[in-house]
């Protein structure tokens, strides 16, 4: 992802190793643990999780179902959009 951003945009960003999927499990679950009232603490954790697990990727898709819905790659995306108009992951 990192290298099609770059390719994209010529910006090359800054990726950084917060920790293993073991991890992030050993977190969430301290978390729900200490604060188990308080989704906030713990909720986006769950979802960062679940989203990673090979166990949670979709399956074949029923595209041709739908024709006018067109599929796009990651690239394609990228190329489509200017920088400034995707998301930054400091955008609350």
């Amino acid at each position: 992802m990192a290298q099609l951003y770059e390719k994209a945009y010529g910006v090359k960003p800054q990726v950084k190793h917060l920790g293993s999927l073991e991890d992030l499990r050993h977190e969430m679950l301290a978390a729900i643990k200490s604060q188990p009232g308080n989704p906030f603490a713990w909720l986006a954790m769950f979802y960062q999780f679940y989203q990673q697990k090979p166990s949670t990727l979709l399956g074949e898709l029923d595209n041709e179902r739908y024709p006018s819905v067109k599929t796009t790659s990651l690239e394609g995306f990228l190329m489509a959009h200017t920088k400034d108009s995707i998301g930054s992951s400091f955008d609350f």
